[in-house]
C-alpha cells in the first residue's frame, strides 16, 4: 500500500498529460487532505474529504480502493460499523490482494460478533497463536491469494484440525496434536496425495513448522503481526544455517472473501492434469477476469 494518493505508475506519466493531471488534481488534494485529517483523529473531515473526492468520478482504480479503505477506517473510528463495512467490502472488490484491506474488513466484521470472539485466544498457552486460530479461515497470500485454510478444534486443547483448497483446486486436510505427556505437538497435512509430518516449535507470538519434504528438510515459520495476520517465511539448510527462500502473508479470511474468489476442488485427477497444463500465466488471468467481472457486476 502506498502512502498517499496519486503516486502509481500511471500518476508517475501525468507531466506527459497536462490536462488529464489538472482535471485530477482537485479529487487527489481532497484524498491526501483527507489521509492527513485521518491522521489527526478529524475523523468527520476525513470522512468528508475521501467522499468530495469519490463522488468526482475520476480516480484511478488504486486511488478509489485507498480512499475507501481509509474512509472506512474513520467510520471504524467513529463507531459506525455498517459504513465501515461497506466501504472495507468496495476496497477488496476493487483489490483483492490488498491484505491491509482483507484485514480491515475482517476486523469491522469481528467487531462484537460472535465470530469475533472465537478468534480469542484460548488458555492453553502451549498451543500459542494456534489456539486463536481456531473457528476461523485463514488465506495465504503471495502477491495474490494463494490457499485458504479452516481450522476447529475436534478436542479442544488437544486436536486442531484443519482443512483447505489453494487456487489450483488442489485440497489439503491434517491436524496439529498435543502429546500430553511431554507437551509437545506433531503436525500431519495431505495435500495432492502427498502425507508430510512437521514438528512444531511454539512461542507466545509464533508457531515454527519443521519437515521433510521430497527428501529436503523445512522450516516454515509463522510470526504473529497482529490478531489477523502473520508473516510467514519458509527456509532451508544452507552452510549449516537456514536460508529463507520464500515469504508469504496470512490472513484472517472472512466468508465474503473466500465466496468471492469463486474456487471449486478439482473434479479428478485428469481435470487437475488439464488445469497444470494451462500454466500459471494462464491462471492468473483466469483469477484477474474473475476480480474484474466482480467489479463490473458490482459485487
Amino acid at each position: 500500500m502506498r502512502g498517499a494518493f496519486g503516486t502509481s505508475a500511471v500518476a508517475l506519466m501525468a507531466a506527459a498529460t497536462l490536462l488529464a493531471g489538472v482535471a485530477h488534481a482537485s479529487s487527489i488534494d481532497d484524498g491526501n487532505a483527507g489521509l492527513d485529517a485521518l491522521n489527526k483523529g478529524s475523523y468527520d473531515e476525513a470522512i468528508r474529504l475521501f467522499t468530495r473526492a469519490l463522488k468526482a468520478g475520476d480516480l484511478a482504480s488504486s486511488d478509489q480502493e485507498f480512499a475507501y479503505l481509509n474512509r472506512g477506517r474513520a467510520y471504524l473510528q467513529k463507531g459506525q460499523r455498517t459504513l465501515a463495512t461497506s466501504d472495507f467490502r468496495a476496497a477488496v472488490r476493487l483489490a483483492p490482494s490488498d491484505t491491509d484491506a482483507q484485514a480491515a474488513l475482517q476486523d469491522a466484521l469481528n467487531a462484537g460478533t460472535a465470530y469475533g470472539r472465537a478468534a480469542a485466544p484460548t488458555a492453553q498457552s502451549e498451543w500459542g497463536p494456534l489456539a486463536g486460530m481456531a473457528g476461523q479461515t485463514w488465506m495465504e497470500v503471495d502477491g495474490e491469494p494463494q490457499q485458504y485454510i479452516t481450522f476447529k478444534w475436534d478436542v479442544p486443547g488437544q486436536v486442531l484440525s484443519f482443512s483447505g483448497l489453494d487456487r489450483h483446486g488442489q485440497e489439503t486436510t491434517g491436524a496439529f496434536q498435543l502429546d500430553p505427556t511431554n507437551q509437545t505437538i506433531t503436525e500431519q497435512t495431505t495435500h495432492s496425495g502427498q502425507t508430510v509430518t512437521a514438528q512444531i516449535e511454539v512461542s507466545d507470538n509464533a508457531y515454527v513448522e519443521t519437515m521433510q519434504n521430497n527428501g529436503q528438510y523445512e522450516r516454515v515459520s509463522y510470526t504473529q503481526t497482529g490478531s489477523s495476520s502473520f508473516d510467514v517465511s519458509v527456509a532451508v539448510p544452507k552452510d549449516n544455517d537456514w536460508q529463507v527462500v520464500k515469504t508469504a502473508k496470512l490472513v484472517l479470511a472472512s466468508p465474503d472473501l473466500v465466496a468471492a474468489l469463486g474456487w471449486k476442488p478439482a473434479a479428478a485427477a485428469s481435470a487437475q492434469g488439464f488445469w497444470n497444463q494451462l500454466g500459471s500465466a494462464l491462471l492468473q488471468g483466469a483469477v484477474a477476469g474473475v476480480a474484474s467481472g466482480m467489479q463490473a457486476n458490482g459485487q
